[in-house]
């Protein structure tokens, strides 16, 4: 087989930034591997891809949820996606393929196990997505993010716990964070995903009026996704505050190293990144994630001590939730110490390990 690996995601920033790290854990080690992304036509999907310069195979793949409005069209674009990703992977002769979750990912995988191609999957929730609970029995080792994600799984499903993999700049931090830590220093960093989340940016603007006094000696730096940023930079006129409101973060390795406490969707991804670092959180779980991963994985975190949990449908307790955050410096510290001993900055040279063994 050549040196080339496949990875099967997409669809969203929380199911790309893991093959990403891995990614590049792969070029670091082997600069002449060949990495292909065979994943879906969303938008978000591209604009993450494009800048990276790795092939990108977009497949006309299909959601459950089409499968509800529009079965035909599911059954018509997802044989076209499994017929396309086996042809790929024909033609690529991979050492192994990476699904990293979601719907975009099952083409691809399923291709590599008709073929007899090794596969791993890579987990970034507390409980398993559809696609990997449906394709782990193929897989030849499930790479969990959560220890508690092995019991959703088949006894007979090899998992190893590697944590979830983050990109090399995001990973360094993870050796200065407890540095990083000045109480004079006051960055509020609010994140919706990469996608953005409506509902955290008008909740966390609503906390954030009542709390205007304690907010007006914050830096904020607020993401708020596609479309939102006009709406939410309104808002904070409106309020007398003063904020840097982006649609995206490019430069989160540079945000997260400023920031000292963040507002967040509790993504697997985002959560990997907050741990490295050390930036405790107040976290708000999407209400309808699949399967109610985000409040398992805000669980998971608020259990270590590490993050304070407000659900999405109680979001009046947000400001009383977020002031003593905003004004208890040693209580912030501490949460700030919970969260950075969650890191695990080698997860993907261990996901790397795990490739080397199957592949």
């Amino acid at each position: 087989m050549n040196d080339c690996y496949v990875f099967a995601t997409g669809g969203s920033g929380g199911h790309l930034m893991p093959a990403l790290a891995v990614a590049e854990e792969i070029r670091a080690r082997s600069p002449q591997a060949s990495i292909v992304f065979v994943g879906s036509q969303r938008p978000v999907e591209r604009s993450i891809l494009e800048p990276t310069g790795y092939a990108h195979l977009a497949l006309p793949v299909q959601s459950l949820g089409t499968f509800r409005r529009h079965p035909l069209r599911f059954l018509r674009d997802n044989g076209a996606s499994l017929r396309a990703a086996r042809e790929a992977l024909i033609t690529h002769r991979p050492r192994a393929v990476i699904g990293c979750g979601g719907f975009a990912s099952v083409p691809a995988v399923y291709a590599a196990a008709r073929l007899g191609v090794p596969i791993m999957l890579l987990e970034q929730n507390a409980v398993p997505g559809r696609a990997t609970s449906w394709l782990s029995r193929k897989a030849d080792v499930v790479c969990l993010t959560f220890e508690s994600s092995r019991s959703h799984l088949a006894t007979t499903v090899n998992c190893v716990v590697t944590g979830n993999p983050v990109r090399r700049q995001i990973a360094a931090l993870a050796e200065s964070s407890a540095e990083r830590r000045d109480e004079s220093r006051q960055t509020l960093l609010v994140l919706g995903g990469s996608q953005g989340a409506r509902a955290v940016n008008s909740a966390v603007t609503a906390a954030l009026g009542q709390l205007s006094r304690l907010a007006a000696r914050w830096t904020i730096i607020h993401q708020t996704g596609n479309e939102n940023d006009g709406w939410v930079q309104q808002q904070y006129r409106s309020l007398g505050l003063s904020a840097d409101v982006r649609p995206f973060l490019e430069d989160i390795p540079e945000v997260l190293a400023r920031a000292d406490l963040a507002v967040s969707r509790a993504g697997g991804t985002t959560l990997a990144e907050l741990a490295c670092a050390g930036v405790p959180a107040l976290l708000i779980p999407a209400a309808h994630s699949v399967r109610d991963h985000q409040q398992k994985n805000a669980e998971a975190i608020a259990a270590a001590g590490a993050a304070v949990v407000v659900s999405e449908l109680e979001k009046a307790r947000l400001a009383a939730e977020l002031e003593p955050l905003l004004t208890d410096d040693r209580r912030r510290l501490d949460t700030a110490s919970r969260m950075a001993a969650l890191a695990r900055p080698h997860a993907a040279a261990d996901v790397l390990s795990e490739l080397d063994r199957i592949a």
